[in-house]
């Protein structure tokens, strides 16, 4: 088939596609039907009858829903090379002081990356994430089980924050729990705190490593309240939700 010919066959193609569509949407089966005959609109490519009207029926119930910006997050793993010379290169020329990449950073700026997770993937099922913090010539170089091979912790948990900050997005970490148990995640401290009513000023009764904890202190028949928090290298939790115990005597 001539060029010519190929081409007007696509144009009338694509003309017939745009009508079949318009009369699909605007046919009385989807919402509504012409007022004077209730006929359906016919596949053409010629302009409807200027006479005819057709009704739109809007359901007010159907309403767009709020979009969660995070829905548009993303992830970075090490993985190849999306740390190590993708994000962060000391050295290069087209590194900060700090190693990052800036024309990365600026991409990622002009994208409005709500939220990245960090280490990964299955990197992070072998993951300590304290290995990436304090000084870098006293970081440990590691094996990572994931891929096989050696991760110098050079970039790592403080890198990675002051990285979320450099582009403007928000940090997730994400937890070991392959190799690693909730304790470890957490950096492996809680604190307990307590009081007497709920308009009270709480009071730190102790703190554990453990899933547990035991107050001894409580006489029989008294009720306290009991607010919890995470104790990392990163700083502390906000408040976790306030739990009423009553002591029974035995």
């Amino acid at each position: 088939m001539p060029s010519s010919d190929r081409r007007r066959f696509l144009q009338q193609a694509a003309s017939a596609g745009i009508a079949l569509t318009s009369s699909s949407l605007l046919s009385g089966s989807v919402f509504g039907e012409s007022a004077s005959s209730g006929a359906r609109l016919a596949a053409q490519t010629s302009a409807p009858n200027t006479g005819d009207v057709v009704r739109v029926y809007v359901d007010s119930r159907r309403v767009i829903a709020p979009l969660d910006r995070n829905l548009f997050g993303s992830f970075l793993e090490h993985l190849g090379r999306a740390i190590y010379e993708g994000i962060y290169e000391p050295g290069s020329k087209l590194a900060d002081a700090n190693g990052f990449r800036k024309d990365v950073l600026s991409e990622i700026r002009q994208m409005g990356v709500p939220i990245i997770r960090y280490p990964g993937g299955n990197f992070v099922s072998g993951y300590n994430w304290l290995d990436g913090v304090g000084p870098k010539e006293s970081r440990p170089r590691v094996l990572d089980k994931a891929w096989d091979s050696i991760n110098t912790n050079q970039f790592g948990t403080n890198e990675f924050m002051a990285w979320c900050k450099a582009v403007g997005t928000e940090p997730l970490m994400g937890l070991n729990l392959g190799t690693g148990t909730a304790e470890d995640a957490g950096g492996g401290q809680v604190r307990v705190t307590d009081l007497q009513s709920t308009n009270g000023t709480f009071t730190t009764i102790g703190t554990t490593a453990s899933t547990t904890f035991i107050d001894t202190n409580v006489p029989p028949g008294a009720t306290r309240y009991y607010v919890v928090t995470a104790l990392n290298a990163g700083g502390e939790s906000a408040n976790r939700c306030c739990a009423q115990l009553l002591k029974c005597s035995l």
